[in-house]
Order: structure tokens, then C-alpha cells, then sequence
């Protein structure tokens, strides 16, 4: 038996050789190799400054071949993080009396083949909570960020996206139909699940009850336009 499988081994090596890789191409949607995953560890930061409290977890990114471009990207996560300390250390200066707490949270939402990363600060300072959400997305084989039109091979997808939203806004009476100008290039968005999100910040497009709207795009909608190398992040 073992003999039987080296030799049909040996014979499927020499028609690939032999056809001049004709055969190989045939068989390589079947011999391609997992898409490459990133790992994220988590710096937490729990302490006090006057009136000031922080209550901050947020991502650092691993899983990166190239060593500049994941210090970049931690970066901007830094960056993210750094400036929300210093506005809420400025606002509390207004009001000494109050204690003003600082939020800071991630959620990991793919690892598997494109990196997808929310970060969201909150302060609360007595009044209205306006968190601020930032999503990071990143090709992990080829060490690069993506907007949502880097997953697509033209533009058509669009419209398609635009009209689902569209339907789900008019449904609600708490959406503002006039404020939807259709998405773009830097359309905030995320992976979760094998589907795409396309992400809204509070009051955007929406009353504050609404919080961050979210809309989970059927995958039959944009099929056609994903590009081949994301295709299969999908389904």
C-alpha cells in the first residue's frame, strides 16, 4: 500500500513537470494554504490622576512579517488611546468638582486573513456619551491597511450596499434618511463572522438612542465584486 502511494505521487510530480504546470494551475484552488492569522495581545491601564480615572484596555497588534508597518499600526492604536487621555485630562480642568472617567475598549472582530479591530473611548463627563470608534483593518499577508473599497475589484459594489442601508433606514423612524450620503472609500467597516459590517458613529445618521449603528451586508449582495483574494473570507 505505501509503495502504491509513493509511486502515484511520484506519477502526479511528472505530469505536473511534464504539462508545464497546466495541470498544477487546474489543482491549485484546491491546494492553496490557509489565509495567514494575527494575534492581539491587551495593555490595561487602571488608575487615577485628580479627578481623572482611567479605565483603558486596548490592542496591541502581533502576526506581522513586516516589523514597520505593525510598529505603525500599534502606533495609530496608541495614538488613539494617548489622545483620549489628554482631552478628558483637559475637561476635567473645567470642573474639579466632578470625577470624570475615561473608557477604553477593544473588541477583536477577525484574525483570519484580515485583520479587523474596534477601538472605542468614552468619557464620561456628566453629560451625553459620545464614544469615539475607530476600526483598524489590515491584510495580514500583505502587511498593509485596507478600506473598504480594497476588497472589491470596482466600485459597483457600492450601489449595492447604498440600497440595503437605504431599505433598513426607512424602516426606522429613529434614522436620518438625509443624512446617509452612501458609502465610500473610507466607509468605517469590519469582518466579523465571515460577513461584512459597514459601521456608523453615534449620530451620524441616527438619534443618540441608536448608539453606533451597525449593518450586516448579506453576502450574496457583494459576491460578485469581492475581489478573488478575499472571496473566500466570506463564506
Amino acid at each position: 500500500m505505501i509503495k502504491r502511494i509513493v509511486f502515484i505521487v511520484m506519477i502526479m510530480g511528472e505530469l505536473l513537470s511534464g504539462l508545464g504546470g497546466s495541470l498544477k494551475g487546474r489543482l491549485s484552488p484546491y491546494m492553496t494554504l490557509p489565509p495567514k492569522e494575527s494575534a492581539v495581545c491587551e495593555l490595561l491601564e487602571n488608575r487615577g490622576i485628580g479627578n481623572v480615572v482611567f479605565d483603558i484596555q486596548y490592542p496591541v497588534i502581533q502576526g506581522f512579517d513586516d516589523e514597520v508597518f505593525k510598529h505603525r499600526l500599534n502606533k495609530r492604536i496608541l495614538m488613539q488611546v494617548e489622545n483620549a487621555k489628554a482631552d478628558v485630562l483637559y475637561q476635567a480642568k473645567s470642573d474639579e468638582d466632578w470625577v470624570f472617567v475615561l473608557r477604553v475598549f477593544d473588541e477583536v472582530k477577525c484574525l483570519r486573513g484580515i485583520l479587523s479591530v474596534r477601538v472605542t473611548n468614552d468619557i464620561d463627563n456628566g453629560g451625553t456619551g459620545f464614544p469615539h470608534t475607530v476600526y483598524y483593518n489590515a491584510d495580514i499577508e500583505k502587511n498593509c491597511c485596507l478600506t473598504l473599497d480594497d476588497l472589491f475589484v470596482t466600485n459597483d459594489y457600492r450601489n449595492a450596499i447604498d440600497n440595503f442601508i437605504r431599505k433598513g433606514i426607512d424602516k426606522d423612524e429613529h434614522y436620518f434618511p438625509e443624512e446617509f450620503k452612501g458609502v465610500c472609500e473610507s466607509t468605517s467597516f469590519f469582518i466579523s463572522g465571515r460577513q461584512l459590517y459597514i459601521a456608523f458613529a453615534k449620530y451620524e445618521i441616527a438619534s443618540g438612542m441608536t448608539g453606533e449603528p451597525t449593518f450586516a451586508i448579506p453576502t450574496a449582495l457583494i459576491r460578485k465584486w469581492l475581489k478573488p483574494k478575499y472571496a473566500s473570507l466570506f463564506w
